[in-house]
């Protein structure tokens, strides 16, 4: 290790490729759910404000409220379904990283960690190598990203 330069093993650099992208995916995700939601609600109040309930008396016919309200159910339930997929999505990126037996998920929708069900990348078996045998880097690492508190 002439360098001085503290060489990080492959397992450990294609974990945080890895985050990387599950984090990337995650974000367009979810980034496309709300630009649907955006156009279905900016919609809505475009026929709001040309409707004939904007023009006269005060409250909405029933014709209205019929109209309206099912416009509203229909972007609940993209939204319903939509984050349920992103969660699925997600999940199944995790899963990869740990395996799918290593957490459960309780009725309160908090997750505990199952250590014997620990697999996927995180179950990559060690060489036994020396830090200065860790010299050879071919795997670019993950770009920059905000890690927390900073501390490494």
């Amino acid at each position: 290790m002439a360098d001085g330069y503290l060489h990080d093993n492959t397992a450990a650099k294609g974990l945080r490729l890895e985050l990387e992208q599950d984090f990337n995916k995650l974000d367009e995700r979810a980034s496309r759910l709300v630009s649907y939601v955006r156009d279905q609600v900016g919609e809505l109040i475009l026929e709001t404000r040309e409707g004939m309930s904007n023009r006269v008396d005060d409250g909405f016919s029933a014709a209205e409220a019929r109209k309206y309200g099912g416009e509203v159910v229909k972007i609940i339930e993209a939204v319903h379904i939509g984050l349920a997929q992103i969660e699925r999505n997600f999940l199944r990126d995790m899963d990869g990283i740990i395996g799918p037996g290593a957490y459960s998920i309780n009725e309160d929708g908090t997750v505990d960690f199952v250590l014997s069900g620990l697999g996927g990348k995180l179950s990559t078996g060690s060489l036994g190598v020396e830090q200065h045998q860790l010299e050879i880097v071919k795997l670019e690492d993950a770009s920059a990203f905000d890690q927390g508190d900073g501390t490494v």
